[in-house]
């Protein structure tokens, strides 16, 4: 696991001094060792956390004749295949490492080898002998990779930390803030894979890769799809593939010179990973598992069922409210752009006690996606694919009078349900994450603006994106099938990756989610939906496991990692928000509305609704804005 940078179109002299400096900002990815090459008008650097080949693996790695070069952030799973194919071939290696494979199979196969790779990647290949720069990112979006296009040259990094600072040397711009972007976070909670908050700063996307000759980009294209035919196996033949496809991705992802452990939540997705991990690994493995002081919230118990039952080395690490306030800004200055998935809180912290005793963690993000785990996929079928706007509006008025209590998990008050029907009714099925968030809509959006601002911004961007997407996943299948695929897209790369990989790298720890394996998505996402059946309790994944799990865990609802934001929001949470949107240099008092605000505050101070998650929001975009 690593940080990765470069340029295309410089001179040596002027490009060995921005490597130094990008490298440097991207010392917490990767702390073990820095490399750098600066030859022709190209350049690379790689900062390295040492996981496979522990003494050596130095990057940037050659070809036998130096013609070819590369630095990569992350792991290749099947590199050892890979490496006996090329060996048979007549490669020859100079190291053990996973990453040398890449290069081999690059002189192999040309741009084709990308297909090949089982992995989570970010690269970067210079080949002098075609003087050009290839820039690859994995099919599921594991690993980030960024860049700026300067017309005669182009920079990348794996964080935008590395290039905001030198990019500005060598194109005309302030990198001012992407408003199409700004109400993508606000509807969605993140910023997606297709933009940047800053103007001028690409992504490039999951399954992608482009090649860029002289400083300039030459052509850009996807290399992976998620599947668009459908299978129909019997139940059993389902079950059985699936519990095996799940065990190899596991074994294949707890490749590494160094201990692996896994973040085991008490859900079934982390369980199971558990599970398959401790049955190959053989030896004691650890768990780490966050708890919260606010019981209704805690589901540390359920984990240690788990982790009694394959005698692991359990630590649960309670989360307290107070400390996650003291760690509030440290943690979210970090992120490069604005990020409110309240759960990176605990999970940044439960980075940083992992990273003091290993380097590997496993995480069992994707099993909600993969295999319908989520309840708006059930609650989905029940509704016109175009909503029920009039609907919607008459339940509006019928559910003003309800309070909620800000006490109970996210999603699991009756009263909290009925306050969020009329946003779900007025939005359509291709916009499902939209129908269903408890973030700002699109009707939001209009009264949060101010009207100077508003006529730069689209409040249906977010809408407008998910549909696009949505539209376009597996086209001819099924919505359910749509939905998963589209979350895949969109919420699982654009914020559980992120989560993941940021507040991993964050504390020099390399999470890694054998649920998100090609393999077992492009199986998932084939089966005939009616064998997930019933949506919302992942039924096929319970069945291929249930010998593995304990009854507390395989008995339990869809929780999800929820925080009890809603509730920290009412007390010192909301004072620190009210505090900084009151400075001179607030985001708040130049982009928005503060009378539209002062009311989200009493509806959630009344308990009248729960706007916690559209506070905290802001909180964190302030907080951004003054990193």
């Amino acid at each position: 696991m690593c940080g990765i940078a470069g340029y295309s179109g410089l001179s040596p002299e002027k490009g060995r001094a921005l490597l130094d400096s990008m490298a440097a900002a991207l010392s917490n990815r990767g702390p073990d060792d820095t490399g750098f090459l600066a030859s022709g008008t190209m350049g690379l650097a790689h900062r390295r956390l040492s996981i496979i080949d522990l003494s050596d693996g130095h990057q940037p790695l050659f070809n036998e004749d130096n013609t070819i070069a590369l630095v990569l952030n992350g792991e290749i799973y099947n590199y050892r295949e890979l490496h006996k194919e090329l060996v048979m071939k007549g490669h020859s290696f100079q190291s053990q490492s996973d990453s040398e494979v890449v290069i081999h199979m690059y002189e192999e196969y040309g741009e084709q080898f990308l297909n090949r790779l089982d992995g989570m990647f970010a690269l970067a290949i210079t080949d002098f002998r075609k003087n050009l720069l290839l820039l690859a990112r994995d099919k599921m979006g594991e690993k980030p990779l960024h860049y700026v296009d300067c017309g005669s040259v182009l920079l990348f990094a794996s964080e935008i930390k590395a290039l905001v600072p030198v990019a500005g040397e060598f194109k005309s711009t302030t990198f001012d803030l992407n408003f199409s972007a700004l109400t993508h976070f606000l509807s969605l909670q993140y910023v997606p894979d297709n933009m940047s908050i800053y103007q001028g700063i690409e992504k490039l996307p999951p399954a992608s890769a482009m090649i860029v000759k002289e400083g300039r980009i030459f052509s850009r294209w996807s290399y992976w799809k998620l599947p668009a035919t459908e299978i129909n196996p019997n139940r059993t033949d389902a079950t059985k593939e699936t519990r095996k496809i799940i065990l190899e991705s596991v074994k294949s992802r707890s490749v590494a010179d160094v201990p692996v452990a896994v973040f085991l939540s008490g859900g079934i997705d982390s369980s199971i990973v558990t599970a398959a991990l401790a049955s190959e690994n053989g030896s004691r493995i650890k768990t780490f598992t966050a708890a919260f002081s606010e019981k209704q919230f805690d589901e540390s118990e359920k984990a240690a069922s788990i982790a009694e039952k394959y005698g692991t080395e359990h630590q649960t690490i309670l989360i307290a409210a107070d400390e996650i306030q003291n760690r509030l800004q440290s943690i979210l200055a970090y992120m490069d752009e604005p990020y409110a998935d309240p759960s990176a809180l605990p999970y940044a912290i439960l980075c940083e006690y992992a990273a003091k005793q290993v380097k590997v963690v496993l995480g069992g993000d994707g099993g909600d996606e993969l295999f319908g785990g989520y309840l708006r996929y059930k609650l989905d079928s029940f509704l016109p694919e175009s909503g029920m706007p009039l609907a919607g509006k008459i339940i509006k008025r019928l559910a003003a009078g309800l309070t909620v209590d800000h006490n109970k998990p996210v999603g699991q008050g009756i009263k909290l349900g009925v306050k969020r029907l009329p946003q779900a009714l007025s939005i359509p099925q291709s916009a499902s994450m939209l129908r269903w968030s408890s973030y700002f809509s699109p009707e939001d959006l209009m009264q949060l603006f101010n009207k100077d601002i508003l006529k730069y911004i689209n409040p249906f961007d977010a809408h407008d994106y998910l549909t696009s997407v949505y539209t376009s996943a597996n086209e001819g299948r099924n919505a359910s099938v749509k939905s998963r695929a589209a979350d895949l897209l969109t919420y699982t790369a654009g914020d559980y990756l992120v989560k993941s990989d940021r507040m991993g790298m964050r504390s020099g720890l390399e999470v890694r989610n054998p649920l998100l394996s090609p393999s077992l998505t492009e199986w998932a996402l084939s089966l005939n939906p009616t064998l997930l059946k019933p949506f919302g309790s992942k039924g096929l994944l319970r069945e291929a496991f249930k010998k593995d799990l304990t009854s507390s865990v395989l008995k339990s609802s869809k929780r999800g990692f929820s925080v009890p934001v809603s509730l920290w929001m009412k007390g010192s949470w909301l004072d620190m928000y009210r505090d900084l949107s009151r400075s001179e240099i607030s985001i708040t008092k130049t982009l928005f509305n503060s009378r539209f605000i002062e009311i989200l505050i009493t509806e959630h101070m009344a308990m009248q609704n729960d706007h916690g998650k559209k506070l905290y929001a802001l909180l964190a975009l302030e907080i951004w804005h003054r990193r």
